[in-house]
């Protein structure tokens, strides 16, 4: 086994991680972005899967991950629209 190609892998699944704690914060689930799959991080996928109606398995599989992307996205549209309202610009 070559070390380097194992120590990528490694940096690949911290970055997957980061990004779904990310993804979660902003779904207000406070996770600190350390890039470590823990107890928090199990905690908070079964709770985002509890309030989503998916099987709670605090594993995040393809439709977990789905439908946290859909939600960031929806958050992330509704912060837009909020700020342009503000500034009194209209969406098309």
């Amino acid at each position: 086994m070559n070390p380097k190609k194992k120590k990528s892998n490694n940096t690949d699944e911290m970055r997957k991680c980061q990004r779904l704690h990310r993804d979660l914060n902003k779904l207000d689930f406070p996770l600190k972005e350390d890039g470590h799959f823990g107890k928090e991080t199990k905690k908070s996928v079964l709770e985002f899967q509890r309030r989503h109606n998916i099987e709670p398995t605090g594993m995040v599989d393809e439709w977990t991950a789905e439908m946290i992307s859909i939600k960031v996205r929806s958050v992330s549209s509704a912060a837009t629209c909020s700020f342009t309202r503000c500034r009194g610009g209209i969406l098309s």
